[in-house]
């Protein structure tokens, strides 16, 4: 009896197990509504292009030739942009632009869509960053090459040396200004250290900006976000301005043996003081400038000069002194606003001067520098008087620089 009531039981229960499972397994239709399932096909490869307040995505589109649209989300699918599908092969590139963008790293999600409106498993971009002013203002201009900014070449050519840039650096842009005061531009590739200006107008200011892109493959350029003033150069500008500027110096006229009258440079009669010449001495075996006081009249107020208009700028005068006889009473190298040097007793007027002494500066460089804030006439020599004893002084060269304000 109690072998039967348990195989009663039994099938009771296995029977009951049946009938449960048979409604669990027809549950979901009610939630697909008795339709199947469907899921298109996915994009593939998806790249993203980073730019500022915007990105490029690109992908492979599905083979599934049902695909009508895309659907990009973002922003915790707050935000979302459709690209429509065209007849594309799988090897083809879809393009996606999304502007707009804040600076940040965005996750994307991409569907495809197909004609019944199935959409495919999300592909999912993360980490895709977007950049703009924050990114923009940490970015720095080429570093130039302190040690060694620049080589001037000639009088219209300068060479400007920069180190070598970031691995991201696209180009330097150059702006400086031309003979002629046209106003141009050169760009510098990151691969090259210098760059060579051969028109370049001396004593003008040179500007430059880097650019940069923050990946390879950003669709957008970034700039620095101001211009850096190069360097000044000291451009020698002996030849635009002074005439018969020496090594050797040369003489318009000779009076048979040393002594002669400088080509090109203003002498005044007090230095002509042998026998009307003056101011040119070839004794060291070759020309220089000369004013001596041996055996002659004496010098009072002697004169050496060359008058010229210069534009704005910072100069340097150089003189190369070949020789001192004895110890100068006053001598001086001056630079004088004006179309003349002043008197002896009114050196201190100059723009700029300096004592020329005794022998101690022989074969030496002495300069005088001066700015000018806008073009103005210049006088430029030497001025000198000797009545107190034997004495002299011969100039081998000189040499006019200047430096952009």
């Amino acid at each position: 009896m109690k072998s039967i009531i348990f195989q009663l039981t039994c099938f009771i229960t296995v029977a009951g197990l049946l009938l449960s499972c048979n409604r669990k397994a027809d549950d979901f239709r009610s939630f697909l509504e008795n339709k199947e399932l469907i899921y298109p096909g996915m994009v593939s490869n998806v790249k993203v292009l980073p730019g500022k307040n915007r990105l490029l995505l690109q992908w492979n589109p599905s083979p599934d030739p049902t695909i009508t649209k895309y659907v990009v989300y973002w922003n915790n699918f707050q935000d979302s942009v459709v690209k429509q599908a065209a007849k594309e092969a799988p090897t083809d590139t879809v393009k996606c632009m999304i502007t707009g963008l804040s600076e940040y790293a965005y996750s994307f999600f991409i569907y495809s869509y197909d004609n019944l409106g199935n959409k495919s498993v999300a592909i999912e971009v993360n980490n895709a960053s977007v950049y703009g002013s924050i990114y923009e203002a940490s970015l720095r201009n080429r570093y130039v090459n302190i040690a060694a900014p620049s080589v001037v070449n000639s009088e219209n050519s300068v060479t400007l040396n920069f180190l070598v840039p970031d691995t991201i650096n696209i180009t330097t842009e150059i702006k400086y200004t031309a003979t002629g005061g046209v106003e141009k531009k050169a760009y510098l590739h990151p691969d090259s250290p210098r760059i060579t200006l051969n028109d370049y107008l001396p004593g003008t200011t040179i500007q430059y900006r880097s650019s940069y892109i923050p990946k390879r493959g950003a669709i957008d350029t970034f700039y620095a976000t101001k211009y850096d003033a190069f360097p000044a150069i000291q451009q020698d500008v002996t030849n635009t301005y002074i005439k018969n500027a020496g090594s050797p110096m040369t003489a318009s006229t000779m009076n048979g043996g040393r002594w002669g009258n400088l080509a090109d440079w203003i002498v005044n009669s007090a230095v002509k003081n042998h026998d009307g010449f003056g101011g040119y001495d070839n004794v060291p075996g070759y020309g220089t400038i000369s004013m001596e006081y041996w055996g002659t009249p004496q010098i009072v107020n002697g004169k050496v000069y060359q008058t010229f208009v210069l534009p704005p700028g910072n100069y340097n005068f150089i003189t190369t002194v070949q020789n001192i006889d004895y110890t100068l009473q006053s001598a001086y190298i001056v630079a004088a606003a004006g179309n003349t040097v002043p008197d002896v007793a009114n050196y201190a007027t100059s723009l700029a001067y300096k004592k020329m002494t005794d022998n101690s500066m022989n074969n030496t460089d002495q300069s005088i520098s001066f700015t000018l804030q806008q073009s103005t006439e210049v006088a430029i020599g030497f001025i000198a008087t000797m009545t107190n004893s034997t004495q002299g002084v011969r100039i081998k060269a000189v040499r006019l620089k200047r430096t952009a304000l």
